[in-house]
């Protein structure tokens, strides 16, 4: 899709092609068919002049926008025109492109790019990235295109392999938390995944580059890590994140210097006595007091802008369905791939789903190094069993151990194809047992365990890609800890009322008393813990009762749940993607979408996925009710009124912690 916004006025050219297309992209059409948008408010004695100055002005935009846009979507990076539009254009009127260059420069600050250089570099490899002139902001569309951009961290801790004495006498290493690690020097230790996080372009500068800010951006992430112990790793595969932009956006001052979105700071700059955002960015940047006066308050303004730009975007989705695309979050369903001893037989095809041989990783993944892990076994003839339902898209079969170099170093080596759109690469086997085209099952033998290609020792090397092609950390979609997950969903425990329904269903889940405590109390105040709930306004406006509304969802009768903005459930479920992926996961479970037990899941599936600090936090325990439910509120939530996070909400929160200690009583 072509899209265009200001502020509230949208003006829209579709590409009706598979995927997005950007590279169809055809300015001539375009403005043949939109060009007015800019030009209507010129002057009838100076129209030649002044259409011509805007309409090469925008040419040069959208040209360069969507020759970037191509390349990254080549690369296999998709990235939604809309949002990056809508950010840039949000808060102009046609009004603003109708003067001359240089004075149309000076309402965009040049976020655009350099009117000069229509020909610059479009490189979306970050190697090669001057990220001196990015951060004066001498291209917006880079800016904003590599804050879409997410890279996988990961937080690692190693700990000492414990031995056990088997019944026969023999002994084995083993790990009482995360997976086995065998070194090059024959030694044993165990590594657990303390957190993984998606992090955006400012994060992956100042761990990688050393920056102290970007665009005013901090993070922390570093600290955490350390915190625990552990080792931080922030991969170079490069992944589409909203979560990550929006991240951007929130904790960078990209808004803040805006001419035209000054009104939206007018309340902080009166309270903070500074003339404008620039001596408060710079102040809060190099003082301690005056960032912990003025921060929440700079970030709440930020916010603000950040829904509007939204709420912009989700009423353009809402107007052309067309050209809406859901993309469900991947679920941790994997297999671990090492099979168990017993082999069962179905239909001509034999599985190995039962527990797994004991196994150990013997090289880890290593971005450019190891793009997969190396796992070995002291067994004999370890079955390989496939992840997840798949199909064959590649064997290689000719290798013989001892041969480095055989199938490019693979030796002999299965590739499936998933419907998640993901790749899993199953390498070093002896005999391969999966042809070419065929549809495989999880847990399905595809071969065993072998020495074939560069390995030094009897190993399955695995791999994950992803649709880009780009490998990624096997060991985030695979565990050796729950090497055979069953479904996500929590089951509903029912109670005497609602309030301890959802209590005892959240306590069958794992999280922590404080982490429980802090979600009920922000629940409290979203749902009172009714888990049909239907927004109170949308029930006239829809002519619906919570009991009516449910029961014509889970019916197919009302179709019209994922765009209909009502808030919903328990924890008021509003924008459209967020509906639609709850509404994905009710069917992918089963269940109603009004079961306690499923939203709970969804829950924390979201916290898991785009709130990886919380969700941590949760699950832990390590973190206060005030701060987790001060936390949730502010950032899961964002409700319109912020002050309550702070207030009544976090006195909720110490009640329901002690009615969480006494077994939800």
């Amino acid at each position: 899709m072509i899209f265009a916004i200001s502020l509230f006025l949208i003006c829209i050219c579709s590409v009706n092609a598979a995927g997005y297309n950007y590279a169809k992209f055809n300015w001539d059409d375009y403005v043949e068919r939109y060009g007015s948008y800019w030009t209507n408010t010129c002057d009838d004695d100076e129209t030649g002049k002044c259409v011509e100055k805007v309409l090469n002005t925008q040419k040069k935009f959208y040209n360069k926008l969507y020759k970037m846009l191509t390349k990254y979507e080549k690369s296999g990076l998709y990235v939604k025109d809309e949002i990056i539009l809508g950010t840039i254009y949000f808060g102009l009127t046609p009004d603003s492109f109708r003067d001359d260059n240089a004075n149309y420069s000076s309402w965009f600050e040049k976020i655009a790019f350099d009117f000069n250089a229509e020909d610059e570099d479009i490189s979306i490899d970050d190697s090669n990235t001057n990220f001196v002139d990015l951060t004066k902001e001498q291209n917006t569309i880079k800016l904003l295109l590599k804050a879409m951009v997410g890279y996988e961290a990961t937080c690692s801790k190693y700990y000492p392999a414990t031995i056990k004495t088997n019944q026969d006498g023999t002994s084995e290493p083993e790990c009482n938390q995360g997976y086995l690690i065998k070194n090059s020097n024959g030694e044993f230790k165990c590594k657990s995944l303390e957190f993984t996080k998606t992090v955006g372009l400012g994060e992956k500068l100042l761990e990688k580059i050393g920056l102290s800010s970007f665009f005013g951006f901090k993070t922390d992430i570093r600290k955490k890590c350390d915190e625990k112990g552990g080792e931080l790793q922030i991969a170079t595969n490069k992944t589409v994140s909203e979560i990550a932009y929006w991240e951007f956006l929130e904790n960078s001052n990209y808004f803040d210097q805006r001419k035209h979105l000054e009104d939206y700071y007018a309340n902080v700059l009166l309270d903070s006595g500074y003339s404008n955002m620039i001596e408060l960015d710079n102040k809060m940047d190099n003082d301690d007091d005056v960032y912990n006066a003025y921060h929440n308050s700079v970030v709440a303004v930020r916010k603000e802008i950040i829904l509007e730009i939204k709420e912009a975007i989700e009423q353009y989705n809402e107007a052309h369905p067309e050209n809406n695309l859901y993309y469900s979050s991947l679920e941790n369903k994997y297999f671990w791939p090492i099979g168990s001893r017993e082999v069962d037989e179905k239909n001509g095809k034999k599985y190995a789903t039962g527990t797994p041989v004991p196994s150990y990783i013997i090289r880890d993944y290593n971005p450019g190094t190891n793009d997969g892990i190396d796992i070995s076994s002291s067994e004999e003839n370890v079955n390989i069993i496939a992840v997840k339902p798949g199909v064959v898209s590649y064997v290689f079969n000719s290798c013989t151990a001892g041969n480095s170099t055989c199938g490019s170093g693979y030796g002999n080596y299965v590739t499936l194809s998933h419907s998640d759109g993901t790749y899993t690469v199953y390498a070093y086997l002896d005999s391969v047992s999966a042809s070419m085209g065929e549809s495989v099952e999880q847990g399905q033998i595809i071969g065993i365990m072998g020495s074939t290609g560069d390995t030094r020792e009897k190993a399955l090397h695995f791999e994950v890609k992803v649709s880009t092609g780009a490998r990624v950390n096997p060991t985030t979609y695979v565990s050796y800890e729950n090497p055979r997950p069953k479904g996500d969903n929590v089951s509903t425990i029912t109670g005497s009322g609602n309030k301890q329904t959802i209590c005892l269903t959240m306590k069958t889940s794992g999280a922590s008393d404080a982490g429980i405590a802090g979600m009920m109390a922000n629940i409290n105040f979203e749902s009172g813990f009714i888990s049909n709930n239907l927004e109170d306004k949308y029930e006239s406006k829809l002519g619906y009762t919570n009991e009516t509304y449910t029961s014509a969802v889970d019916n197919g009768l009302y179709t019209n749940f994922v765009n209909d903005s009502a808030g919903y459930g328990l924890c008021q479920w509003t924008y459209h993607t967020r509906k639609q992926g709850l509404l994905n996961y009710a069917k992918s479970n089963g269940v109603s979408i009004s079961d306690p037990g499923m939203q709970v899941s969804f829950l924390y599936k979201e916290l898991k996925s785009g709130y990886s600090s919380l969700y941590n936090a949760i699950m832990s325990g390590n973190d206060s009710v005030d701060s987790i439910t001060s936390n949730f509120c502010h950032n899961f939530e964002n409700p319109a009124n912020h002050t309550q996070c702070d207030t009544t909400r976090v006195d909720i929160g110490k009640k329901y912690y002690t009615y969480v200690v006494n077994n939800c009583n």
